[in-house]
């Protein structure tokens, strides 16, 4: 029977069908001829147009799939037939999956065959995509379709339910002190797929919940309450907190315990003027959220670090501060800025850097001369040095682990753009600079790290996008480079491409110091 309507819906929707195909189709092919800029600028501007018309599309012409047979109502003739209601749900299921994830299965073979990929490492990215798409965009689109009569209905339940998401996020993030991260502790981090991971599931199991009991018992109403159930369950598993998640990344530690040398200790600067470690400091308001830097004092924690094998990169993923008096009175908590360490070669000694936080102008004033403690919690990961490549300034190369890159001096003269794609997830974690292979002189590093197993990301493609910038020119005269205009000709771009070690926490307690020695006048 399952055949059978799958037919009937073909004929009645393949028209519709082949449109929401050819939206995805259309997008790809835009992107792969625009790749690197060497598209036309006007279908540029075009392709992000289509992508949101296949989104939307998509949706409602599942919706409308699904409304063929729909389920609320008493006027549907199919249910006195001797259909099995699973039946009718496996074939509204195969032909959604089939339009959706046929076309972006397509869409990105055409991309990465188009772009020289191998057909092998094409699927495989294409596959991953589809199988996210279909949990992310199919399966909550055939939810409404089953909860829902009519186009208008399904319209009306969907405003109902993003008001809700929006309402429910405002109040969220007006508890956490309207920081967003402290929301959700693993936004924007290198642990955040585990968040997702865990929500793709919510979505799996929940949509089969309510379509197989909305098929079998057709209780609209109390489909509805179990979706919105689970939605509020996904909602707040964004305030799960950070220690259970990074427990679970620890476990998949490559090199478990090999990270174990490295310690962290508060620590003055006297070590930095002879330390040959480079250690980075980022903004980070995305971190601790965008506000008026009026409304915050800016701290600066020094601490060093010893014990870093060769080779290697850590990165910092979270750091949990905690101001307390002499006391022990917990006086606020905020989490550090990102910092990034960096040993090449065999290069040995401590590193010193400034730990940056931020916390309210009212918090500071109010303690400002008094003696504090801060108390740190570390979450860090250590990448160790897999391999490294090197381009011509210029040149165009496929990289098996770091994927296609065009480089080329931009039009002011000040660096060199480096810009990059892969099939799939990109790169774990790289360095790139700047080398002149004569005297080996380089220049500092730029760094990508994402290392995340899988894309989680539904839309646009499977294609994954990472552009660099190397300066070697500063047009005010205020910055040096080693390798500057003068040695262009002959440098290189030089990957250090990474793979995590181990993930692993410390505690860095301070001694009892004024909160205004701390502060950034």
């Amino acid at each position: 029977m399952v055949w059978h309507i799958f037919k009937k819906d073909w004929k009645l929707m393949w028209r519709s069908a082949a449109a929401v195909v050819a939206l995805q189709l259309a997008y790809a092919f835009i992107q792969f001829k625009g790749e690197f800029g060497n598209g036309n600028p006007v279908l540029d501007e075009f392709h992000t147009l289509l992508m949101f018309l296949w989104l939307i599309a998509g949706m409602i012409w599942i919706v409308m799939l699904v409304h063929q047979d729909a389920l609320p109502g008493t006027r549907q003739d199919w249910l006195t037939r001797p259909i099995r209601r699973t039946d009718m749900l496996v074939a509204k299921v195969m032909f959604a999956g089939l339009v959706m994830q046929g076309s972006t299965i397509a869409g990105d073979l055409l991309q990465g065959l188009g772009s020289g990929f191998p057909l092998g490492q094409s699927l495989r990215a294409a596959m991953a995509r589809a199988a996210i798409g279909f949990i992310a965009i199919t399966i909550p689109a055939l939810v409404i379709g089953a909860l829902t009569q009519s186009i208008a209905d399904a319209m009306i339940l969907s405003a109902v339910l993003g008001f809700g998401i929006f309402v429910f996020t405002l109040m969220a993030v007006a508890l956490g002190g309207g920081y967003e991260h402290q929301f959700d502790p693993t936004n924007a981090s290198g642990v955040e797929w585990i968040s997702n991971l865990l929500r793709f599931l919510m979505i799996l199991v929940g949509g089969a919940i309510v379509m197989l009991a909305q098929y079998r018992t057709r209780k609209t109403f109390r489909g509805r309450i179990i979706m919105a159930a689970i939605l509020l369950m996904m909602l707040c598993s964004q305030a799960i907190p950070w220690k259970p998640v990074f427990a679970f990344e620890k476990r998949f530690s490559r090199q478990p315990g090999v990270a174990n040398e490295i310690a962290l200790a508060w620590q003055p600067h006297s070590v930095q003027a002879e330390n040959p470690i480079s250690a980075d400091r980022f903004e980070f308001g995305m971190r601790v959220g965008n506000h008026n830097p009026n409304d915050d004092v800016r701290l600066l924690l020094p601490v060093s670090v010893t014990g870093l094998p060769p080779d290697s990169v850590l990165k910092e993923d979270n750091a949990e501060m905690v101001l307390t008096d002499a006391g022990g009175k917990r006086l606020y908590a905020v989490d550090g800025g990102p910092i990034e360490i960096r040993r090449e070669g065999s290069q040995s000694g401590p590193v010193a850097y400034d730990q940056a936080a931020k916390i309210p102008v009212q918090v500071y004033q109010d303690n400002k001369d008094r003696s504090v403690r801060v108390e740190t919690t570390y979450s860090m990961t250590l990448f160790k040095l897999n391999t490294s490549y090197s381009m011509a300034i210029g040149s165009n190369r496929l990289i098996a682990v770091w994927g296609r890159c065009e480089s080329k001096i931009n039009v002011a003269a000040t660096a060199v753009e480096v810009r990059c794609m892969q099939m799939g997830k990109g790169p774990t974690c790289a360095t790139v600079f700047l080398e002149d292979p004569r005297d080996g002189s380089r220049n500092r590093p730029n760094t990508t790290c994402n290392y995340s197993p899988y894309v989680d990301r539904p839309i646009p493609d499977a294609v994954s996008h990472f552009r660099l910038v190397l300066p070697f020119r500063d047009p005010t005269g205020q910055v040096k480079y080693v390798v500057d205009g003068s040695k262009m000709d002959g440098a290189q771009i030089v990957i250090r491409v990474y793979e995590p070690a181990d993930h692993f926490t410390r505690a860095v307690t301070s001694p009892l110091v004024m909160l205004k020695d701390l502060a950034v006048h």
